[in-house]
């Protein structure tokens, strides 16, 4: 189940990634009206979300690299 949850988070931070900046400000807003999240808390995830999204991309650059060179 934490593994089906580390997947859900990194689907929604690829998705987060994917939309325009002007829009993310506002689901920011909407989010932290919606659940009263504070400011923390909100800063927190963005650091983790930026942190797979790092971590995603070097996995994605490791993989094709080590596929082009078994090739």
């Amino acid at each position: 189940n934490l593994r089906m949850k580390k997947l859900l988070f990194l689907v929604v931070c690829m998705i987060y990634q994917l939309l325009p900046m002007n829009f993310m400000i506002r689901l920011n807003h909407i989010l932290v009206h919606l659940f009263l999240i504070n400011f923390q808390y909100m800063e927190y995830l963005k650091i983790q979300i930026q942190k797979n999204i790092l971590w995603f991309f070097k996995m994605f650059i490791v993989k094709n690299v080590v596929k082009n060179i078994l090739q």
